[in-house]
């Protein structure tokens, strides 16, 4: 799903979540403060997604006076990790079901590198061709001025630990705990794998994202990502990835 936004009509608060921005964590997360009274009988026997689609959004809806008086928060990710995180989801981890760049799926990914991942992804973008909703900007859809708060993917246990002490939600009890801090190894100064091949990463265990970049890929993301890395970079809390290489 692009981007969508968990509402909690009972708690009053509207959940802001994008592909690639800790969106597991965050649908169970918000699964656990939906309270007793709206779940339907049959809560348990679904699977996730279908058991918190009845409290699901496109986030163009949070502009509608159903929701003026609720607290949206939203998940931000630093869109260079962001980037290496969509690369070894899509094109290394489920090539069969995500593994095309754009919307309609005329553009395979298959075996490519991050270098050529990148530069696809950019090309399309210059040439006005829609991505695939992974690769969508994270910003795409939210209305301007309704975002209350932001919280960082790159942190996400805090954050989601202070958000369930300020809804009143007993933090210790609930189940969502995420398996990946997405944070770096700042010692992680190893050779650079932009020019790998997808089977290169096939292992349980990826380089750091820093290893993905030359100074020209990263550039080449912030140009595509321009609003997302403004975005990011404007959280107090936020640090951006940042490279040495030439």
């Amino acid at each position: 799903m692009a981007i969508h936004a968990g509402v909690n009509r009972a708690r009053q608060f509207a959940l802001l979540m994008s592909p690639k921005c800790g969106t597991r964590t965050l649908n169970r997360w918000f699964e656990s403060t939906i309270v007793e009274a709206e779940r339907t009988p049959q809560w348990d026997q679904r699977r996730l997604g279908e058991r918190i689609r009845d409290h699901t959004v496109e986030a163009k809806r949070l502009a509608d006076p159903e929701f003026s008086d609720f607290l949206v928060i939203f998940a931000v990710r630093d869109p260079h990790r962001r980037m290496v995180s969509a690369y070894l989801d899509v094109v290394v981890g489920r090539p069969e079901e995500w593994g095309q760049a754009d919307g309609a799926g005329n553009v395979r990914l298959d075996g490519v590198s991050f270098r050529t991942f990148i530069e696809t992804v950019a090309r399309l973008h210059s040439e006005g061709v829609m991505l695939q909703h992974h690769l969508q900007p994270q910003v795409v859809n939210v209305p301007a001025g309704r975002v209350d708060r932001h919280i960082l993917t790159e942190r996400l246990e805090e954050e989601l630990a202070a958000l369930s002490t300020e809804l009143g939600i007993d933090h210790s009890q609930l189940g969502w705990r995420g398996r990946t801090r997405y944070v770096d190894d700042p010692n992680d100064g190893g050779q650079l794998v932009a020019d790998l091949p997808a089977a290169a990463h096939s292992g349980r265990i990826a380089p750091r994202p820093r290893r993905f970049y030359d100074r020209a890929l990263y550039d080449l993301v912030s140009e595509v990502y321009p609003d997302d890395a403004a975005l990011y970079r404007s959280i107090p809390a936020a640090w951006p990835l940042e490279i040495a290489r030439t």
